[in-house]
């Protein structure tokens, strides 16, 4: 009778809190517990209860010698449920924190019994993470329980762990397994909370196939862009610090195959390792680096960036680009240019931003001196053969007389047109050279487009009708996500669009890289939602209607904003591979941050809205010949090897060990729409 009286006593407790069940539909509760005479030997402690309710219903439950207890709800019978926090069925737990609510497991039987497993499975699109089991220890530690003797009158403790990750209804099933053929199964519920805006995981499912994080524990690791092959393997340029050169940068390429394995990693540094930095640079607010410095063509990548020959003067940056095999790592060549072989006047130095294959032809466009006098910088535009570096043309494009203008991105169609866009006269503009297959291109047409002071576009994107897609650099009182579409043949703007938060600003919107994928434009960057990571922001893609800009979806990439789960996330590279897309990125964690880099999709939550910059002919440009300008091989400037101390590629929830503040590369397969 000792048994049965003590289960009756806590059930009551529980439902006493919890009220009646026909008031509360939603918590599996009954009225009260009667003991049952109707057992099999017609005595009260025949091992089972009889479940009375309101309507006058009654059924027979078995309960066995094995009870799971919890203090704010007694005794739990087999196939009732609970709700956490404390089964108070209202409250809330905020996204990214944890909540433990303490069970016991108890034998009120006269033997001992055997617990062979306990077992927690997240509901229908919930995380794994979500629900877990933990020691009842000072470390929480995650449960170990195998076919573990719980003697009569034993107890063993154990904490259901709730960290939510999506403000709506969180739900698991929890299943104790003893003495091999009996269970006890519960419903556990709880629910996701923010303070603010609601946080749904993105759907269709964005989860990703793969996420990789890509460096080491002490040192940064940046990306600039991301390059695909037909079979899905991922190549990125990008630099490292204090790896070779103890401190600047040195260049750093990599091969990810398909299935998130590292295939080769090869870092290029110059002979110059005291400051110098062999990079690709910035080219706007937020970003790590340009993004469209890397491009893939028939087994090979070529990359754009930029180096130095042992002093720190302006006059000593060299434009680089080179060709990579791609089976390898293998370097095919690399080449250095300078607007003057000599080298030694403040306007001889060049700086490559971008390339982009289109035929037979490498383009690299980037900003130079152009060997002039004064202090301005002109667009560079420079043309190989991608076979063997044999140069085409070095051309220099005036803009604007007595500024610095500046090629951000490169296209060509292959049909001899290429487009530049970029910075000039502190607005972003866009211009088109035919005859881009002979050594005397002709200059079609320049536009200004008025993204606001300080602005800039910083990746381009070209459809099979040769019209341009752009990412902004749009700046002002704030920094917005912003993409654009002009025509091809004219220039003339046909959309523009801007995706925001409407409860606010945070200067962290940055539009990186802009893609065509079959009819879609993928746009990608960086977006502060005010009620989540305004200090750092968060990973943006965007999928678009390319013919008018219609927002398909949008996804935004979130792992939290306290202190130990915060880390800002730049989208810099796409590409798809079968119905799978390809992301790499940034990761940046914060001063109290190294040991989170994870994170999930969410449903974007901005405003996407019509733009109107103004958009003006540029009635002066002048272009050139740069008549002293050199290309010379790289050889014997550099080294091309395995980095010395190897970066590691890991799954991004296993790496712990970031030196705070961390920053690495980040790359994901994403399973969308």
């Amino acid at each position: 009778m000792r048994a049965w009286a003590w289960v009756v006593l806590s059930a009551c407790v529980l439902w006493a809190g919890c009220g009646d069940d026909d008031d509360n539909p939603d918590a599996d509760v009954v009225d009260h517990v009667e003991p049952d005479d109707t057992g099999a030997d017609g005595d009260d402690d025949a091992g089972e209860v009889e479940v009375v309710d309101d309507a006058g219903g009654d059924e027979t439950t078995p309960m066995g010698p094995v009870f799971l207890y919890q203090s704010s709800a007694g005794d739990i019978p087999d196939g009732g449920s609970y709700y956490i926090p404390l089964n108070n069925g209202t409250s809330t737990v905020v996204v990214y924190s944890e909540q433990l609510d303490l069970f016991t497991i108890r034998n009120d039987g006269d033997a001992a019994v055997t617990l062979n497993s306990l077992t927690i499975t997240p509901g229908t699109g919930v995380m794994p993470e979500e629900f877990e089991l933990r020691e009842a220890d000072l470390l929480h530690s995650p449960l170990s329980l195998a076919d573990e003797a719980l003697a009569p009158d034993g107890t063993r403790d154990f904490y259901i762990r709730l960290f939510p990750v999506e403000t709506s209804e969180r739900t698991a099933t929890l299943v104790l397994t003893y003495d091999t053929t009996h269970t006890l199964t519960v419903n556990v519920r709880g629910h996701g909370g923010s303070g603010g805006t609601q946080q749904a995981l993105f759907s269709p499912d964005a989860s990703a196939t793969w996420h990789k994080v890509w460096g080491t524990a002490a040192n940064d690791e940046t990306v600039a862009g991301m390059a695909a092959d037909a079979a899905g393997n991922a190549y990125t340029v990008g630099w490292t610090t204090q790896l070779v050169d103890a401190f600047a940068y040195d260049l750093l390429v990599s091969r990810v195959n398909a299935d998130g394995a590292l295939a080769w990693q090869k870092t290029w540094y110059s002979n110059w390792t005291a400051g110098h930095r062999d990079w690709v640079p910035y080219t706007g607010d937020g970003d790590p680096g340009a993004t469209d410095s890397i491009d893939e063509d028939a087994g090979f990548i070529y990359i754009a960036g930029q180096t130095c020959d042992g002093t720190n003067s302006p006059d000593s940056a060299y434009a680089l680009v080179m060709k990579v095999q791609e089976s390898d790592g293998a370097l095919m060549w690399d080449r250095l240019f300078a607007a003057n072989a000599a080298h030694n006047q403040a306007n001889d130095g060049a700086t490559g931003y971008a390339v982009d294959v289109a035929g037979n032809l490498v383009y690299v466009a980037g900003t130079t001196g152009a060997d002039t006098s004064g202090s301005e910088s002109h667009v560079m535009l420079l043309a190989l053969q991608k076979a063997d570096a044999a140069p085409l043309f070095d051309l220099a494009i005036d803009l604007a007389a007595g500024t610095n203008d500046r090629g951000y991105t490169v296209r060509g169609d292959g049909a001899g047109n290429v487009f530049v866009a970029g910075y000039t006269n502190n607005r972003g503009f866009l211009l088109k050279l035919t005859g881009a297959t002979t050594a005397t291109p002709t200059l079609a047409w320049a536009k200004q487009v008025d993204l606001g002071l300080g602005s800039a576009f910083v990746s381009m994107a070209l459809d099979a009708a040769g019209d341009v897609y752009l990412a902004c650099d749009r700046r002002g009182a704030d920094t917005f996500f912003a993409v654009a579409k002009f025509s091809g043949a004219t220039g003339t703007l046909t959309w523009a669009k801007t995706y925001d938060d409407p409860a606010g600003s945070s200067g962290k919107n940055n539009a990186h890289v802009v893609r065509v994928l079959g009819d879609a434009l993928y746009a990608g960057g960086r977006i502060a939602f005010s009620d989540f990571d305004t200090n750092m922001g968060d990973g943006l893609i965007l999928k678009v209607a390319a013919a008018d800009g219609g927002l398909d979806w949008a996804s935004w990439f979130f792992g939290g904003k306290g202190t130990e789960e915060m880390a800002t996330h730049f989208v810099k590279g796409f590409a798809l591979s079968g119905a799978d897309l390809l992301v790499a990125g940034q990761v940046y964690t914060s001063n109290h941050n190294g040991a989170w880099y994870r994170g999930y999709w969410y449903d974007g939550i901005g405003e996407w809205t019509d733009y109107a910059p103004a958009v003006t002919d540029i009635t002066t440009a002048n272009m050139f010949n740069m008549a002293n300008g050199s290309f010379q091989d790289a050889a014997s400037h550099r080294t091309w090897e395995d980095p010395p101390a190897a970066l590691v590629l890991q799954n991004a929830v296993d790496k712990t060990d970031g030196a705070m503040p961390d920053e690495d590369v980040f790359l994901m397969r994403l399973d969308v729409p």
